[in-house]
């Protein structure tokens, strides 16, 4: 009833003194009179208003809502394959709360993975001191270095070709700015994370099918 869904909610952002309000009424609600549960209602609404004063409260638009209550929609095929579901599920709640640069950020850490399972795919030594541009090339001679025998060998080609290319760009685009000592205090907009974001989730779904 009303009172089971108002006790979850208040435990839910811990209001305490709230909850011990409600649970008397609860108590003795068959044994008040109409004008005492009135004044314990009222008193109850107060101590609500009082608590929430007190807390920071967030408020996600709900065309962002499903990035934050399920960030692994999309995602599942490179969360099976790759150890990045830390910072993609800080990437989707970032993007619904609105942190653009930190979404980007995280997103940028997620292809470091990539990369560097290409890397090995390709037997490829990836050092992680090692300039992400310089690997980057590094995979790129190595696919074009591939054997083109066969019907099969070419679409392997063109596929880890694919990869290596929209690695290329996010790099450029995305990755340097971000991480890049000579770019302080760099800042994404909503426009940018609402680029990469899909770009890079497609990407690492391709990648995790592939490598």
């Amino acid at each position: 009833g009303y009172i089971e869904v108002l006790r979850e909610r208040l435990e839910a952002i811990d209001l305490r003194f709230s909850l011990k309000a409600l649970n008397a009424i609860e108590t003795k609600y068959k044994t008040l009179s109409a004008e005492d549960i009135r004044r314990a209602v009222n008193d109850l609404d107060q101590r609500i208003r009082d608590e929430l004063e007190e807390r920071v409260l967030f408020f996600v638009a709900p065309g962002r809502a499903d990035h934050y209550d399920d960030f692994r929609r999309g995602w599942e095929g490179a969360l099976a394959k790759f150890p990045i579901a830390v910072d993609v599920e800080e990437a989707e709640k970032c993007f619904a709360l609105e942190r653009w640069t930190g979404s980007v950020f995280h997103l940028m850490r997620v292809v470091e993975i990539g990369v560097q399972a290409l890397g090995t795919r390709l037997s490829i030594a990836v050092a992680v001191t090692e300039p992400w541009g310089t690997v980057v090339r590094e995979i790129q001679e190595a696919i074009k270095a591939m054997p083109r025998s066969t019907p099969a060998e070419k679409d392997e080609q063109s596929s880890f070709a694919l990869i290596a290319d929209a690695l290329f760009q996010v790099n450029l685009a995305w990755r340097i700015p971000a991480m890049h000592p000579r770019t302080p205090g760099v800042k994404y907009t909503e426009e940018d994370a609402s680029e990469v974001l899909p770009r890079v989730r497609a990407l690492m779904r391709h990648l995790a099918a592939t490598v």
